[in-house]
């Protein structure tokens, strides 16, 4: 396995302690994600005037059914990485007979009951370098490696919602519109600036 056994801060300072390593990779994450609170100068409610219809509204606040639960666990691809627990998609899938029943009763509970278990977002961070010998923390990508359990839950909310989705977002959300990936824009503006630049006649 793979691990880091000497680290740069900003200030070009190396440290090969594995204390101070965690230490220091822990405040670059504590300092990336840590809000900064910004004045609001612009209100965010009245971008959108679109709303959803109250059939809408009463199929989101209806309570979820076992096979909506079923139906998550079964679209999850079973060789993802497990989480903290060490049990993947695959294992719910195969063992499904046996776990199936109490894996619906704890995410229905979950979802419908609001019985919030803390340890189903307990995640695991694991670093994948993005050069060769990195020695900064921006050379590192993380990726979290979930439990199932929270993957199910996230699976059942993110269906309901994506009935509803098309009618409250606009085409330039990227984010939110199927078989769109971030990188499209990067490469729309490219094209935009590459025939602007080539463009020699003509007002538009």
């Amino acid at each position: 396995m793979s691990s880091i056994t000497l680290l740069q801060d900003e200030y070009g300072t190396s440290y090969t302690n594995s204390e101070e390593i965690h230490k220091l990779a822990a405040e670059f994450y504590q300092d990336l994600f840590t809000s900064e609170s910004p004045p609001r100068s612009l209100s965010l409610y009245n971008l959108n005037t679109k709303r959803l219809s109250t059939i809408q509204r009463n199929s989101l606040d209806m309570e979820f059914l076992s096979s909506e639960v079923k139906d998550s666990v079964f679209s999850i691809k079973g060789n993802k990485a497990p989480g903290p627990d060490g049990m993947s998609g695959k294992f719910f899938q195969h063992y499904w007979d046996i776990v199936g029943s109490d894996l619906t009763a704890m995410v229905l509970n979950f979802l419908n009951n609001r019985a919030l278990l803390h340890k189903f977002n307990f995640t695991l961070i694991t670093l994948v370098p993005k050069i060769k010998n990195p020695i900064t923390m921006t050379n590192f990508r993380p990726i979290a490696l979930c439990k199932t359990v929270a993957k199910v839950i996230a699976k059942c909310l993110a269906t309901r919602l994506k009935n509803v989705l098309p009618t409250i977002i606009s085409e330039s959300q990227n984010a939110f519109v199927a078989n769109r990936v971030i990188t499209d824009n990067v490469l729309l503006s490219y094209e935009i600036h590459h025939f602007i630049k080539h463009k020699k006649t003509g007002r538009e």
